[in-house]
C-alpha cells in the first residue's frame, strides 16, 4: 500500500513541477516587466506558481522517502 501511494505522490508531485515551473517563471517575468514601468498588481494569480512549486517539492519528496524506503 505505501508502495502505490508513494508512486502516486511522486507522478502528481512530478507533473505539479512540470507545469508550475514555467508559470512562475513566467509570473516573475512579468512582475518585473510591471515594476519597472511603476504599475503594480498582485493577487492570488502571482503568486500560484510558487505555491504549486513549492507543494510539487513536498509531494514528491514524500512519495520518494515512500517509494525508496526499505
Amino acid at each position: 500500500m505505501k508502495l502505490g501511494i508513494g508512486i502516486l505522490l511522486l507522478v502528481i508531485g512530478v507533473g505539479l513541477l512540470i507545469i508550475s515551473i514555467p508559470y512562475a517563471i513566467l509570473n516573475i517575468i512579468g512582475s518585473i516587466n510591471q515594476l519597472t514601468q511603476s504599475n503594480v498588481s498582485g493577487g492570488i494569480p502571482t503568486y500560484l506558481g510558487i505555491i504549486g512549486v513549492i507543494v510539487g517539492l513536498v509531494m514528491t519528496g514524500i512519495g520518494a522517502v515512500r517509494v525508496f524506503k526499505r
